[in-house]
């Protein structure tokens, strides 16, 4: 008698095999086919990106001559909103560009210029400050009142350097600047860092003023000395930067005692565009 064959074993096998046809195969996700579809589709919009590119550098490159002398034009006429417009879309082009040569960097050096011109706090400094210095003696929210009057406008400085200054610098390129008045009894200070300012200082035979431009951050009221409150103007010093441009400045009002006429404002600013690498201390290209 044969013996009786496992049911178990049986219905496995048999289902096994029955359902085998039923299982699809698996098709393979990458295949030569494919793979030179996706070179072709890689190929074709990469021309098509550089051909885009290369359109807009060549837009570009023919359109800076003319938005460098519109936006010179506006600064000869000290409508500084158009010029930071015109300049700065020069110097955006040039940027794509890739160009780094002296013309295209003075390009630059206008538009921030221009930028800063256009940008400056809609009152004086010392205006804004008397409104913090009073909002912080009735006990009002005097940091707000500094930003809703000047946070992130720009202000242009012209101070004097003096040599013994950079010496007690406590970080490379930090700066106080004293401001020629008080608020009641409290002294006035700028405070920010510009590794330039002490090579000015150091260039220097005599004490000479600088002219600068910078973004307001923040004050603060510190003691200076036992007795005596200072306010301290934090300038954001990403955006400190020298001022170098006479036909941008002749408009703002920066002829005072120690610079009586242009011509001495015109070797200040030479003087800064050499310490910024604008120049050798040849004759000024013109852009």
């Amino acid at each position: 008698m044969k013996p009786e064959r496992d049911r178990r074993e049986s219905r496995v096998t048999r289902t096994a095999i029955e359902l085998e046809p039923e299982q699809t195969p698996r098709r393979r996700l990458v295949t030569p086919f494919r793979l030179v579809g996706l070179c072709l589709v890689l190929v074709v919009a990469t021309t098509i990106w550089w051909g885009v590119r290369r359109g807009r550098l060549v837009e570009d490159a023919g359109k800076i001559n003319q938005q460098v002398r519109r936006g010179l034009e506006a600064l000869e006429r000290g409508q500084f909103d158009e010029a930071n417009r015109e300049l700065n879309a020069a110097g955006d082009a040039l940027f794509r560009l890739g160009k780094t040569d002296p013309r295209s960097r003075r390009i630059r050096q206008l538009a921030r210029e221009a930028r800063a011109a256009a940008g400056l706090v809609p009152v004086p400094l010392l205006e804004i400050l008397e409104q913090v210095d009073s909002a912080h003696r009735e006990g009002g929210d005097w940091r707000q009142r500094f930003h809703d009057q000047g946070g992130g406008g720009w202000i242009i400085v012209q101070a004097p350097v003096e040599l013994a200054g950079a010496d007690q610098l406590q970080g490379a390129g930090e700066f106080r600047v004293d401001y020629p008045f008080l608020l009641g009894d409290r002294e006035i200070q700028l405070s920010g860092r510009l590794p330039l300012l002490a090579q000015l200082s150091r260039d220097a035979e005599e004490s000479r003023p600088v002219i600068f431009a910078a973004k307001l951050e923040t004050c603060r009221l510190v003691a200076v000395r036992p007795g005596v409150m200072s306010w301290q103007v934090i300038l954001q010093e990403d955006s400190i930067f020298l001022w170098t441009e006479l036909a941008s400045i002749r408009h703002l009002g920066f002829l005072s005692e120690k610079i009586q006429d242009e011509e001495q404002l015109g070797e200040l600013l030479a003087h800064q565009a050499r310490v910024t690498g604008l120049t050798t201390g040849e004759e000024d290209q013109q852009p």
